[in-house]
């Protein structure tokens, strides 16, 4: 169960893909490749697998919150799973370039806030 959890998560971030109509430079490439999925193009989680997954809000008021830039990429470097152990999100400290995190901290930092 543990190994089928991890292998969804990776297929669905390996998969997302953008429309490409029209190219957003604020817009890292990592977020679009790895992380619309499941965190929307927004940063809501108002996605399929986002709902599925209870994806927080990254523009909410309560991440405003409680975010910090180092907490942001050790999210992102070593993922996270629930209390059972399932994957939640994967970790890209293997996949993403440090500059690849650093760009989307710096994305993520500045999404815009207070939203629910």
């Amino acid at each position: 169960m543990k190994t089928l959890s991890y292998l969804t998560a990776l297929l669905i971030a390996f998969t997302a893909t953008t429309n490409g109509k029209k190219k957003d430079d604020n817009t890292p490439k990592a977020w679009k490749r790895q992380c619309v999925a499941c965190h929307g193009k927004d940063g809501k989680g108002n996605t399929p697998t986002g709902k599925a997954l209870s994806i927080r809000n990254l523009t909410s008021k309560e991440f405003s919150e409680i975010k910090t830039r180092e907490s942001i990429k050790t999210q992102i470097r070593n993922g996270s799973s629930d209390e059972n152990g399932l994957i939640r999100m994967i970790a890209y400290k293997d996949i993403l370039k440090e500059e690849e995190v650093d760009a989307l901290v710096e994305f993520i930092i500045n999404l815009p806030q207070g939203e629910e």
